[in-house]
């Protein structure tokens, strides 16, 4: 039995295309303040969409090391550090901060 599924819908609903250049940007180096001014998103979904992508990319190298490609984990671990290091994403613990700051 085959699911009728609309994949533009899907894609839409799941992976949230129109925050791709606002994560893009941020990846980059953008400040948040930048970043928020960007779209009309909530703070909180950027923030999600960037921890979804950094988990991602963490699955992604798993999946490579499980197949035996050392190169490829290798490419999306260092994607993944980079991506943390340059989006400075906030910890659980440090969520209320993050939101009490002021994004000057």
């Amino acid at each position: 039995m085959q699911m009728d599924v609309n994949i533009d819908e899907y894609v839409e609903s799941t992976v949230r295309p129109f925050l791709m250049d606002v994560i893009y940007c941020w990846s980059k180096g953008a400040t948040f303040a930048e970043v928020i001014q960007m779209t009309d998103i909530f703070e909180g979904s950027i923030i999600r969409s960037a921890r979804r992508l950094d988990e991602f990319l963490n699955q992604l190298r798993t999946a490579a090391q499980a197949v035996g490609e050392a190169d490829l984990e290798k490419k999306f671990a260092a994607a993944s550090e980079a991506y943390a290091e340059v989006s400075c994403l906030p910890t659980p613990l440090s969520v209320d901060v993050f939101f009490t700051m002021q994004w000057t």
